[in-house]
């Protein structure tokens, strides 16, 4: 987690000598072509959980990534590429008042979740224009998830730790704007369908993390 933070934080530190740069006589590309070559990409922002389509109370996060990445031009504004990384998710709790049967009582349900995934998947970039770019990624995150879960109530009290592993797809939006040619900053949204979570009663449901940052990515 430190070396993501890091190196996005590297990342986003370059923007001021970048501008300066461009400030100094090094004007953006005008060719507002696509071009072919190796990528980074980082993200720093926020995350929040989603349970059955609905984001769910005290479920925010701080979320991070690195992706590295190739890129082939397939035109003169569009580029398709392959990525691999890493997404911080973060760290989550959730609270919920359950029934406790045969009774009118109700028991404090909590979870707490930490998550992060490991990415490989694809890309499609679009040059609107010579510094303006929509990128949309998608594909497969091996997400590793650290749950605990606590049950409370009137002569009730359960706990339990495990590791929740599961492979499922993801898919993002980022909207970029080149400061130079080589840098482009951008505003990035990602979703990650994780796993279903499994409660005491007995009920499943489906899990998913939203995220929203700032982004900055680099072609060599």
């Amino acid at each position: 987690m430190k070396r993501t933070l890091i190196l996005t934080a590297l990342l986003l530190g370059a923007v001021p000598l970048a501008t300066h740069a461009a400030d100094g006589g090094i004007a953006p590309s005008k060719e507002g072509t696509a071009q072919s070559g190796l990528f980074l990409h980082g993200t720093l922002g926020k995350s929040s959980i989603n349970i059955d389509r609905k984001v769910q109370k005290d479920t925010h996060g701080r979320h991070a990534n690195v992706l590295v990445g190739y890129r082939w031009a397939v035109a003169d504004r569009f580029a398709l590429g392959v990525e691999g990384g890493y997404a911080w998710l973060g760290q989550m709790n959730h609270r919920q008042y359950l029934p406790i049967r045969g009774s009118n009582n109700k028991a404090l349900y909590t979870r707490n979740i930490d998550l992060r995934a490991y990415l490989l998947g694809g890309n499609f970039k679009w040059h609107i224009d010579d510094q303006l770019s929509l990128a949309v990624r998608g594909g497969i995150a091996r997400s590793h998830g650290h749950q605990r879960d606590r049950l409370e109530g009137p002569g009730l009290h359960r706990t339990s730790s495990n590791h929740a592993d599961s492979v499922r797809p993801y898919v993002g939006l980022s909207l970029g704007y080149a400061v130079i040619p080589k840098l482009t900053l951008s505003i990035d949204a990602n979703r990650y369908f994780v796993n279903k979570v499994h409660y005491t009663d007995g009920r499943t449901q489906l899990l998913a993390v939203n995220t929203l940052g700032l982004g900055a990515e680099y072609t060599f």
